[in-house]
């Protein structure tokens, strides 16, 4: 009697311990998408800036995934006003929840910080002094950030380690310039402004290192040249490209799930 009394006493506790692990489960869950939910909702609003775009002759398309429902990645754009619009992308190391976290700090920095005349080299390094002291050690994120001028048909931009965007112009691929000391490594960063033409006709295609680091079916890193290949393929097929055709293209190489955050912009001035 002793001995069925101990094991049913201990199948209870048992079961109790399974249903507050449970409902802990439950409750992360929910967390997590609510965690999602304002993620996304910091991403920038088509039907706000539709009418904006459109004004100025820009075309955006934009993708963004991460990869265990909350991730270190963001994309976003600013109006300067007299024509001209920021956008940028950055990418926490890592992924998940801590990376989201650090996201959303980011973030607020940048709506802090943000002046619409200060050259991008000079916001890079506000934010890149900001940041450390909200950071735990060894975190940190890379980030470009660039300034579209439609009126002076120019980009003027700045890099912090991020990977290097694809400019697109007379049926041509390069990569630009981002190399940069990443956000929060040190408090007195500093960086080089860039500047190029972007007239009409042009595109700039930002991303996220999932393109470059994922690995193949073979299991060989997809890489730069890989990338390039696929913007250069759009172009002889079609002479533009974009963010739809880029990912069915790059799913047929590193089939999902990727290990690791997407983000993909591209951004370009309408021919009228």
């Amino acid at each position: 009697i002793r001995y069925a009394i101990t094991r049913m006493t201990a199948q209870i506790e048992r079961d109790t311990l399974a249903q507050r692990v449970l409902a802990q489960q439950r409750m992360l869950l929910k967390e997590l998408a609510t965690a999602r939910i304002m993620q996304f909702d910091l991403l920038p609003r088509p039907e706000r800036l539709s009418q904006r775009f459109s004004d100025l002759a820009l075309d955006v398309e934009a993708a963004f995934e991460p990869s265990s429902g909350i991730g270190g990645d963001l994309w976003g754009c600013m109006d300067c006003g007299d024509g001209r619009v920021a956008f940028y992308n950055f990418d926490f190391a890592g992924h998940g929840i801590g990376a989201a976290l650090n996201v959303f700090r980011l973030h607020a920095l940048i709506a802090d910080h943000w002046d619409p005349q200060q050259e991008p080299a000079d916001f890079l390094a506000d934010l890149g002094a900001a940041l450390p002291a909200l950071l735990g050690r060894g975190q940190y994120a890379t980030m470009f950030f660039g300034i579209v001028d439609t009126i002076q048909g120019e980009l003027n931009w700045a890099a912090a380690g991020a990977p290097a965007p694809i400019l697109v112009q007379d049926g041509r691929a390069e990569f630009l310039d981002s190399r940069g000391v990443p956000l929060g490594l040190t408090k007195s960063p500093s960086y080089a402004g860039h500047r190029r033409a972007f007239p009409a006709g042009a595109s700039l295609f930002l991303y996220s290192d999932v393109f470059t680091d994922s690995a193949t079916a073979d299991g060989e890193a997809f890489g730069e040249a890989g990338l390039l290949r696929l913007v250069e393929g759009q172009l002889a097929e079609g002479g533009a490209i974009t963010v739809r055709c880029l990912l069915d293209q790059f799913y047929r190489h590193v089939p999902p799930p990727l290990p690791d955050d997407l983000t993909a912009v591209r951004i370009s001035r309408v021919l009228r």
